[in-house]
């Protein structure tokens, strides 16, 4: 069963996203129900993955709790939190 939402990204992000993809490293934003509104090329360099496989999926779909403890190691992680 495909549970995919539609989560529609922040306008920050969508007016620095073009500053996020010159970074060197590999960026990955979520939100606070941990589905993934944001990948750089540099993520996408560094998994292999794509963004289409990636986009609007929860974290614990891709990574298992002990490969999700190593990603902010590796990547910049930023989690967005509800105010």
């Amino acid at each position: 069963m495909d549970m995919d939402i539609d989560v529609e990204k922040p306008k920050w992000l969508t007016q620095t996203e073009g500053i996020l993809e010159t970074l060197n490293e590999g960026v990955i934003i979520i939100n606070d129900c941990h589905r993934i509104l944001f990948v750089n090329s540099g993520f996408v360099e560094m998994t292999g993955m794509t963004r289409e496989d990636v986009t609007d999926k929860v974290v614990s779909e891709l990574y298992s709790a002990n490969e999700w403890e190593f990603v902010p190691n590796t990547t910049i992680l930023v989690n967005l939190q509800h105010e």
